[in-house]
């Protein structure tokens, strides 16, 4: 099993200061989205990275781009949970998915093979709440089992947090200037 390495606080730092740059520099809600998932699969030297709109009730996560590292296939499209284990429950109450090896881990019991299938043996899913729950969700999948460190997990919440607010800000200054024109 993989063993990560950590963030030191210099690559932390690094990583949120270009997230800014992203930040202030992007105005497409998907880019932006892309963009934050790139750096952090870079950073965190993982299989594939992603932002998702989640459906809680459909029990579906809508992807429109995911970073990617070489040979590893996109899961851009409609996913349903389900078809990879039982973790659902808890993103639906808001909490974090950490697997380090699905083969191992009982939520996943015998759907180890679909994950393995599509390069995510080891897994993060950050999951994003407004008041009314989970609306999105930031992926980290890994091709082979992997420990994943606090401080890895900590850089991976706030830029999870930080691409939300972004995004939803984008977003909505688009149907602004769509509303302008129409009128």
């Amino acid at each position: 099993m993989t063993t990560a390495t950590g963030v030191r606080s210099a690559d932390r730092n690094s990583v949120l200061a270009t997230l800014g740059d992203y930040i202030r520099e992007i105005s497409n809600p998907d880019d932006l989205a892309y963009a934050a998932a790139e750096l952090l699969g870079r950073s965190l030297n993982v299989s594939r990275a992603g932002y998702g709109t989640v459906d809680t009730s459909a029990e579906t996560i809508t992807i429109v781009r995911d970073w990617n590292a070489p040979g590893i296939l996109s899961l851009a499209g409609v996913l349903r949970f389900r078809d990879y284990g039982s973790y659902i429950e808890d993103l639906k109450r808001g909490e974090t998915v950490i697997c380090a090896d699905a083969e191992k881990d009982p939520r996943v019991g015998d759907r180890a093979e679909a994950l393995e299938a599509i390069s995510a043996r080891a897994l993060v899913n950050m999951p994003i709440s407004e008041p009314d729950g989970v609306v999105a969700l930031l992926y980290l999948n890994n091709a082979g089992p992997r420990e994943w460190s606090p401080e890895e997990l900590e850089l991976i919440r706030d830029v999870a947090e930080r691409t939300r607010t972004a995004v939803e800000r984008r977003r909505a200054e688009t149907a602004v200037r769509e509303n302008e024109a129409r009128l």
